[in-house]
């Protein structure tokens, strides 16, 4: 299979289609666990996607960082890898089911604005800001024409929308300039976190040795050495080859993934804090 075939996959949105076929042709190597990390990141973007929970922007960013990470990967495979990859059956569309044309992916800061939407994927702010605004500007303009002034009336309802619209200036303003996660680091930075497993209260701890090994430290008998795969703004991939094991750090939704040697992949733990050494 050409390169160029795998790229219009990607391009129909069969991203997860491309990913099976790349994971087949390098099983057994030492690129299938980076395969199976990109396949476990897909997987959640899917579960957000069909749950509806995130706005638009937030999907598309997540599903940009995945297609450019694929691409990238891609560059890097030999080409006779490339060629043990079968072509795919191409999507045939009936009249009743066309398929829906996907927007082309662009490339993206991961720091963008994440403020909190509502139902329908619009920020709270921006939903209903506007109806707040409306009601304390009638209500400016019912005072001042009971007491006998409409064009002061005016005047004032005039200087309370711009009040009003001031701290959701400030607001959008603010969440655009903030670029950490949740921890207060991105996953280029960190260098120690703080998990625990769910339903427990044991804190276990995942540290930077130096540039390429790290520990997970549940208990003084219990460590174990992995070493580090990538980094991404919001992500964190470590390795153990020995066990054919690989761990997930996300600092977006701040848990951490476990992918076995099987290509299973489950919620290890969640991410209760992270940050840098001090000297």
């Amino acid at each position: 299979m050409e390169k160029n075939q795998l790229i219009e996959l990607i391009k129909q949105n069969r991203i997860n289609e491309a990913l099976k076929l790349v994971e087949k042709a390098v099983e057994g190597t030492d690129l299938q666990n980076e395969v199976i990390l990109l396949a476990s990141t897909y997987s959640e973007y899917a579960k957000l996607n069909r749950s509806a929970t995130e706005d638009f922007n937030t999907l598309d960013m997540q599903r940009n960082r995945i297609v450019n990470r694929l691409l990238s990967f891609l560059d890097d495979l030999p080409a006779e890898t490339l060629q043990q990859i079968p072509t795919p059956p191409p999507v045939m569309a009936s009249s009743s089911h066309a398929a829906t044309p996907q927007p082309a992916f662009q490339p993206q800061s991961a720091f963008q604005a994440q403020a909190r939407p509502g139902a329908d994927g619009a920020p709270i702010w921006k939903k209903y800001g506007l109806y707040i605004i409306g009601g304390l500007v009638g209500l400016v303009i019912l005072i001042g024409l009971m007491s006998g002034d409409p064009e002061e009336a005016a005047g004032d309802a005039t200087a309370t929308m711009e009040e009003a619209q001031t701290p959701a200036d400030e607001t959008l303003q603010e969440e655009e300039s903030s670029g950490s996660s949740g921890v207060g680091v991105t996953g280029l930075e960190a260098e120690w976190f703080e998990v625990v497993a769910p339903g427990t209260s044991n804190v276990v701890e995942i540290n930077m040795v130096d540039d390429v090994n790290w520990v997970e430290i549940v208990s003084e008998s219990d460590q174990k050495n992995f070493v580090l795969a990538n980094r991404e703004e919001w992500s964190v991939y470590l390795r153990d080859d020995s066990r054919g094991v690989s761990l997930h750090l996300n600092l977006y939704d701040l848990t951490v993934t476990y992918n076995d040697a099987n290509g299973q992949h489950f919620k290890l733990y969640d991410i209760q804090n992270a940050g840098v050494f001090t000297e």
